[in-house]
Formats: C-alpha cells, sequence, structure tokens
C-alpha cells in the first residue's frame, strides 16, 4: 500500500530538502568560523613597550605669549580634570522655614507647620 509520488511532487520534495541542506551548511559554516575565532591564540602586549599617554587636548593655556607678558605675571599649564557636580535645592515655605533637598520634587511637607508646599521647577 505503498503511495508513489508525482514528477512535481518529488520535485518540490527534492528543492525543499536541497534548501534544508543548504541552511544546515550555512549554519555549520557559521559555527565553524565562530569556534575558529575563540580558538585563536590569544596576543599579550607588554605594558613596558607600550608608549607613554600622550599629553590630554583640554590642557589649560595661556594666552598671553611669554615676550607680551609683565615680568611679575607667572605663564605655565595646568592639567584641566573631570569633577563631579550635585545639585541641592533651597527650598522655602511661606512661614519661613528653610531647607535643602538633592532631588527636585514637585511637594514637599514643611518640617515646621506641616503644610505641603508647592514647587515649580526652577530650570
Amino acid at each position: 500500500m505503498g503511495q508513489t509520488l508525482s514528477d512535481g511532487s518529488r520535485a518540490s520534495h527534492a528543492a525543499s530538502q536541497s534548501q534544508r541542506a543548504a541552511i544546515l551548511r550555512t549554519r555549520l559554516m557559521s559555527w565553524l568560523r565562530q569556534v575558529r575565532d575563540r580558538l585563536a591564540p590569544t596576543e599579550y602586549v607588554n605594558a613596558a613597550d607600550l608608549p607613554d599617554e600622550p599629553l590630554s587636548p583640554y590642557r589649560a593655556r595661556l594666552t598671553v605669549q611669554k615676550e607680551q607678558a609683565p615680568d611679575d605675571f607667572e605663564t605655565g599649564e595646568r592639567e584641566v580634570v573631570a569633577g563631579e557636580m550635585k545639585i541641592i535645592y533651597q527650598v522655602r515655605c511661606a512661614c519661613g522655614k528653610r531647607w535643602f533637598n538633592p532631588r527636585c520634587e514637585n511637594v514637599q511637607l514643611c518640617p515646621r507647620c506641616g503644610r505641603a508646599v508647592l514647587l515649580r521647577d526652577p530650570a
């Protein structure tokens, strides 16, 4: 009770098998590339062989030339570094009480009179 396939269905079956085989080959090649990259030897660098870091382009520069500067004027360079900033908001209630908060909240309670103080963003 075997069924025979017509020529059209045999061709479509063979085409789907060849598509699956092509997909599997592509996946296998991709996997082999990944394995090859992982197994590549690791190159290490000796830190003593590295050159010193160049001076920062953000160095403070004096705009007056040495020749034009007065005799008592000291010329030189200073390095500019990044700093941190924290904004603290001063809140004042109608009763006169003042306090500080690191966050700009819309409503705060006055510690003296207990009233809700409605704030607006200073920006």
